[in-house]
């Protein structure tokens, strides 16, 4: 008989997380002061909406916007939300 090949099963990509969990991943990455220099400097509505957001969504334009301009790939912002999620 040959013996059962354990099956990869990659983790899987939360669609949500919650501020503070977004917030000690990037911290854990060495991203949370880049990330709070490029909302400071987007202001207005991004501003507003890191600040009172009441869940961050993979989703978001503002997440998109924010790995645009610290050129992260998309790989790298499911892996923090992956990170985030057992915050």
């Amino acid at each position: 008989m040959i013996p059962a090949i354990p099956l990869y099963i990659p983790p899987a990509i939360p669609r949500t997380v919650t501020p503070r969990q977004a917030r000690l991943a990037l911290f854990n990455a060495g991203l949370l002061d880049a990330v709070q220099a490029a909302v400071d400097v987007a202001g207005g509505a991004t501003k507003i909406t890191w600040e009172y957001a009441m869940e961050i969504s993979i989703n978001d334009p503002l997440i998109a916007s924010l790995a645009q301009s610290l050129e992260l790939s998309q790989e790298q912002v499911e892996g923090l939300f992956i990170q985030a999620k057992d915050l």
